[in-house]
């Protein structure tokens, strides 16, 4: 293998193949040359190559993780079967996101309304959840904050809110304007009393700062709305 530069300049990887050349008496009288362009395999084996890293490195991202879940949670954690629970439906929710993300090379990155079906999918149940279009792409980075993020939003709902029962609401109304998109959880239906405090309040602060955004709390009537803000380009990121 070699490099050689075409006539405009441009170099060009080749593989060259030498052979002598024989004449009947089984003398060497030359020799044959056969160049082939390789361009095109080095490329793609630079591209496996990337490919693999990238594999690691979101790899160790996601085991960092879920040892500072159960770390976190081990500490906070009164019953062995609840932390069990809890940790399996935030790994799946990771999961789910992920799955999402990875895709295949050359797709496209998944919308964001994508990914919010994708997290909220356990606890659909007929007619309770409505989820705005937006199409505003998700990056790899941004997926698993906004996984953990969305995934202890709908804990609460479960366990607290809007989908404690049969008949509350869940909302989700999302707004792009220029470089921000807004996000507002609406719940109808259920009483928090404060009961979304505690280490899922630690982790969606985490999973905010890993967004670059922010998030407000509010009653209005009987409607518990949460507000998030999140900067465009960190979200693609």
């Amino acid at each position: 293998e070699t490099v050689r530069r075409r006539r405009d300049g441009e170099p060009v990887h080749i593989e060259v193949t030498i052979s002598p050349v024989h004449n009947a008496a089984g003398e060497i009288i030359g020799a044959s040359t056969i160049a082939r362009d390789i361009g095109e395999r080095l490329r793609h084996a630079e591209n496996q190559r990337l490919l693999v890293r990238e594999m690691h490195h979101r790899i160790k991202n996601l085991l960092s993780i879920v040892q500072g879940l159960v770390r976190v949670g081990r500490r906070r954690a009164d019953d062995v079967n609840d932390f069990a629970n809890d940790l399996s439906s935030r790994i799946t929710a990771l999961g789910a996101a992920q799955q999402l993300v990875l895709g295949l090379p050359g797709e496209e990155e998944p919308a964001l309304s994508e990914v919010f079906r994708a997290v909220l999918e356990p606890y659909r149940n007929e007619g309770q959840i409505t989820i705005a279009r937006c199409d505003a792409p998700v990056g790899a980075n941004a997926s698993t904050s906004l996984a953990l993020l969305l995934h202890e939003l709908a804990t609460n709902a479960v366990k607290y809110g809007a989908l404690s029962h049969s008949d509350g609401q869940l909302t989700v109304d999302i707004t792009v304007a220029n470089a921000t998109i807004t996000i507002a959880w609406r719940e109808y239906g259920g009483s928090y009393d404060n009961g979304d405090e505690g280490f899922g309040t630690e982790l969606m602060s985490a999973a905010l700062r890993g967004l670059g955004g922010t998030i407000d709390k509010a009653w209005h009537g009987g409607e518990r709305v949460v507000t998030i803000c999140l900067a465009r380009d960190q979200l693609a990121h």
